[in-house]
């Protein structure tokens, strides 16, 4: 009777052919968790001249990718730009540098051959970028043209079907 219970606490503690052990399970979240954290307070102490230059590049890439699908856009001064008539001011948020911090995290954290996660940053970074220019350029283009939706894809559609989205990107989780 107690060789079994040893032999339940080995394999929950280094994982057998059942499956990982209850410590490598708690390995991902665990050090997501903490990479996250850390990326967030590198976040919140960039320098201001940093985060100008991230909010300056979001603006012009949004900029060009308006004008390359026929719509109106422009850069005005302190990155606010002009899509469509729509004024948009690009703040930090507006940046896809949080998403990419949560995005790297997460491939970080994940059990996978240091290649593999070289390549799904690869991928999934730029791809998160563009993706958020894409959504850049569609709120510019619906506040100019149907003002009434502009608040509900901004606060809650765009942001939700972002953290939706991400964790596809690199194809770092499956399609449920």
């Amino acid at each position: 009777m107690k060789m079994e219970i040893l032999r339940i606490e080995d394999s929950m503690i280094a994982g057998n052919e059942a499956g990982p052990g209850f410590f490598e399970r708690l390995r991902f979240p665990v050090v997501f968790s903490l990479l996250t954290i850390v990326f967030f307070i590198l976040n919140y102490s960039m320098p201001y001249r940093l985060d100008y230059k991230l909010r300056e590049i979001t603006s012009f890439g949004a900029v060009i990718m308006a004008k390359n699908i026929g719509l109106h856009a422009s850069i005005e001064p302190w990155t606010v730009i002009n899509i469509e008539g729509k004024r948009l001011s690009i703040v930090s948020e507006c940046t896809s540098l949080i998403y990419i911090m949560i995005f790297t995290a997460a491939v970080t954290a994940y059990p996978e051959t240091l290649r593999k996660k070289f390549y799904g940053l690869l991928a999934g970074i730029p791809a998160i970028a563009f993706l958020n220019s894409v959504r850049i350029v569609f709120l510019g283009w619906l506040g100019g043209n149907y003002p009434a939706y502009f608040k509900l894809f901004h606060d809650y559609l765009w942001e939700g079907g972002f953290l939706v989205v991400e964790p596809r990107v690199g194809g770092f989780l499956p399609a449920a």
